[in-house]
């Protein structure tokens, strides 16, 4: 038999803003649309300065590996035959081989980083984590200060802007259900809940 031992009104109660906060993230009470948090002039420009960063690192990128490729014109089209090759590069072409992977890997993250970061369909967070990548390429490639210092601050400011929205709803809940859980009525409806859902035996420990 199965004995279940429920809070009592007062460890109900002071158990308040831990449910609160334990409910769900504090940016999952406010809107995720960037359009909620920056003003369409802000949003344009982010997408702009995103896409002038890419072009100058992908520039960078591109004119490296053109310096890397022609001591590898013996590459593989084919995936199964260029790991077989790979595999037997000898110690003078193997480093310049994988830097030759890592400029395409990174060219590849950041293209992703700009679809995923602009696309119509961005949250906050999808433009926090594929811009931030985007920066972190940028700035590894030699995009403009200028640039890349502008459309991180965009970025931070679209972080306070839905961060302090999401703040006061956190602070605003927390409040809503420490009054609710103080209140008679409240415990009230607490006990009704209880009564409900409760199918085993169930231990009440006396309200204090």
């Amino acid at each position: 038999m199965t004995i279940r031992t429920l809070p009592s009104r007062t460890e109900w109660a002071a158990a308040a803003e831990e449910w609160v906060r334990s409910f769900c993230l504090p940016s999952e009470r406010v809107s995720s649309r960037p359009q909620d948090w920056l003003t369409p002039d802000e949003l344009g420009e982010l997408h702009d300065l995103a896409h002038d960063a890419v072009d100058a690192a992908r520039r960078t990128i591109n004119g490296t590996i053109r310096g890397i490729l022609p001591a590898f014109r013996d590459e593989p089209k084919r995936t199964a035959a260029r790991l077989q090759w790979a595999d037997t590069l000898d110690d003078r072409r193997r480093p310049l081989y994988e830097r030759l992977r890592l400029l395409r890997s990174d060219r590849l993250h950041l293209n992703g980083g700009l679809r995923r970061g602009t696309s119509d369909y961005a949250t906050v967070d999808d433009i926090n984590h594929s811009i931030g990548r985007v920066i972190d390429y940028a700035l590894r490639y030699d995009a403009p200060a200028s640039t890349v210092d502008r459309l991180a601050a965009l970025v931070a400011r679209l972080l306070q802007h839905r961060d302090g929205a999401a703040q006061t709803a956190l602070d605003a809940a927390i409040r809503e259900e420490v009054a609710k859980r103080n209140s008679d009525e409240g415990w009230a409806k607490e006990l009704e809940r209880r009564a409900r859902i409760g199918r085993d035996p169930i231990l009440f420990v006396s309200p204090a």
